[in-house]
């Protein structure tokens, strides 16, 4: 299985297995339809030793990740716990006298906020799995890996939302062993809105969010006002500001899904308190409803499997948005280093 590495500050990804590794720094800015997709690399901060050692480092936290999710994430255990309910904190259940202590987790004054994570496989997904019998105790793969192993392997817009999942899923859990600010939006009432059902005491959605957030400190979500829109109450909206503010979070940085849908709505809502210069939509973490994607799905995928993101960026440049604030959106790309199998 490939591997997804990012590095705050200097976020990569890696394909696990033997592996070269490039440096690869680029910055997509600017109004939507004007991306350029031919950015000169940028010179790293950081010289070649100390990169080679931040390799070793990263490489260190996913080996201990990997070994964590094929050890204490399958003991009865944790699943016990994971399933009984989501275990990060909600923000609207953070006293307001707490918001300064979570400056610590901040990077560069920088807070990722991550719209509706596994929307497909949890909701959107029209052929869900059966109910699986607790009884016969816990599965040991959660619904996403469940239902990507029955996906038709002739879809290429489930394999371009396959790999999106897995760039995102690998991103969250990251963040949460750097014990970096992340901010989940979950669909609102989401227990009433499985596509698969919802058995009380065996929330699946609860088992996903808390492996890819391992339970961590530094991690905490809201609820959008609907299960299938990304707009906040204007309650919550209010609540997100001011923690927000009180942090020091300056500059917010979007992923998750849709573009042009719910991450949308999301933008739309944010985009009421804060600059579109402070908001930024960030490539590889971005993702695009299968349903959308149609003959374009093709052209989204090298031949290897991974997502082609200078064709992502034109795909998002024809693209037309729900929200009004979409003609000036900031889309970035994460500094990251490219990892390659050695074939």
């Amino acid at each position: 299985m490939k591997k997804i590495v990012f590095e705050v500050g200097h976020i990569f990804y890696t394909q696990i297995n033997k592996i070269i590794i490039f440096l690869l720094l680029v910055f997509f800015t600017g109004c939507m339809p004007e991306v350029k997709t031919d950015i000169p690399l940028e010179t790293p901060v950081k010289n070649k030793a100390e990169r080679q050692q931040e390799r070793l480092r990263i490489k260190e936290v996913f080996k201990e990740i990997n070994e964590t999710n094929k050890t204490l994430k399958k003991s009865p255990e944790w699943l016990t716990e994971a399933y009984s309910s989501i275990k990060i904190k909600k923000l609207n259940d953070i006293l307001k006298e707490e918001y300064s202590s979570y400056s610590k987790y901040l990077h560069s004054s920088e807070v990722y906020i991550i719209v509706h994570p596994g929307y497909y496989a949890f909701i959107q997904n029209k052929q869900p799995l059966p109910l699986w019998e607790y009884a016969k105790g816990f599965p040991q793969n959660n619904v996403v890996e469940r239902i990507s192993e029955n996906l038709s392997r002739d879809d290429i817009s489930i394999k371009v939302m396959e790999e999106q999942e897995k760039v995102l899923r690998d991103f969250i859990e990251f963040m949460s062993k750097e014990k970096k600010l992340v901010i989940l939006i979950l669909p609102g009432d989401y227990k009433n809105h499985l596509s698969y059902g919802y058995v009380k005491g065996y929330d699946e959605y609860a088992r996903y969010i808390n492996e890819l957030t391992n339970m961590s400190e530094s991690v905490i979500y809201m609820e959008s006002k609907e299960y299938n829109n990304g707009f906040l109450s204007d309650k919550d909206l209010e609540v997100l500001a001011t923690f927000l503010n009180t942090a020091g979070a300056k500059t917010i940085k979007l992923g998750g899904g849709y573009i042009g849908k719910c991450l949308s709505n999301f933008y739309e809502s944010i985009g009421t308190r804060y600059r579109n210069n402070d908001i930024n939509f960030i490539l590889e973490i971005t993702t695009i409803s299968p349903v959308d994607m149609g003959s374009e799905s093709n052209r989204l995928l090298n031949k290897d499997g991974r997502i082609n993101f200078k064709r992502v960026v034109q795909y998002y440049s024809m693209l037309g948005y729900s929200s009004k604030l979409a003609d000036s959106i900031k889309l970035r790309r994460l500094s990251m280093y490219r990892v390659y199998l050695d074939q």
